[in-house]
């Protein structure tokens, strides 16, 4: 039998092997080019047991780095997205997007802005959704609601603030139902494993692969995985060089 190890897990495999690990419920997002993945899991000791991972919620919306750019690109007349597909010369989802705002007509910009709301709303909808189904149906009593949910991120776009502070005021909007503000927590660098001292984020960008670096047996007992789709199996391949009819997921 072949064992999959969902990347929910994987992303945070150093945490739970660290002596920063402490037990409870966590939120995670995993920020991609296409895609954003969002979870909650708990993770505690069960007997013989020392890491046991409990699936309580996860759903994945094409609201990662590139497809937000691309949002905004598409709200622009034809002429205008190729014009400013030749000045960025973005061929991969590795390459730096820079800010569209600096080379847009100043007619335009209300173009970008509605696209960004529109953006907005629905990635504040996808987070949401998993808050609220947790909250409600999952694991409604845990004391993390009132102390603050541990929120990990992960993924090649963990250094870009506005990610960052979408969760946040997410979380921060639904005080009034009983939920308290959150923190970040940082996924520690193994202790074992020799990088350079810029190197640190990059791999908390990484962090899932090294996660799958590890066996089955090593990472844990992974519960409720089955109940939940990988989330990684249905993103969608975007085709950086033909932007016309790409629809990023």
């Amino acid at each position: 039998n072949v064992n999959s190890i969902p990347e929910i897990i994987a992303a945070v495999v150093g945490y739970a092997q660290s002596r920063m690990r402490r037990d409870g419920m966590f939120f995670l997002i995993d920020v991609g080019a296409s895609t954003v993945d969002i979870s909650m899991f708990n993770l505690f000791k069960k007997k013989e047991q020392d890491r046991v991972y409990r699936i309580l919620w996860a759903d994945i919306g094409g609201f990662g780095v590139l497809s937000r750019h691309l949002k905004r690109l598409k709200s622009l007349p034809d002429i205008e997205q190729e014009r400013i597909q030749k000045l960025l010369q973005i061929k991969d989802c590795m390459d730096p997007i820079p800010d569209i705002f600096e080379y847009i007509l100043s007619d335009e910009k209300p173009l970008i802005s509605k696209a960004d709301k529109e953006f907005q709303f629905d990635l504040n909808k996808l987070i949401a959704g998993v808050i609220t189904k947790v909250k409600k149906d999952q694991n409604p009593r845990a004391q993390e609601w009132k102390q603050g949910v541990p929120i990990f991120i992960t993924g090649g776009g963990y250094e870009i603030e506005y990610y960052r502070n979408t969760v946040m005021n997410k979380f921060i909007y639904l005080e009034n139902t009983g939920i308290s503000r959150p923190d970040f927590v940082e996924i520690p660098i193994p202790v074992d494993l020799k990088i350079d001292s810029q190197a640190p984020n990059i791999i908390r960008r990484f962090s899932s692969a090294y996660g799958l670096s590890f066996r089955v047996e090593e990472i844990g007992d992974i519960k409720g995985a089955s109940s939940i789709e990988a989330i990684s199996k249905i993103e969608k391949k975007i085709s950086y060089s033909t932007w016309d009819d790409t629809e990023p997921g």
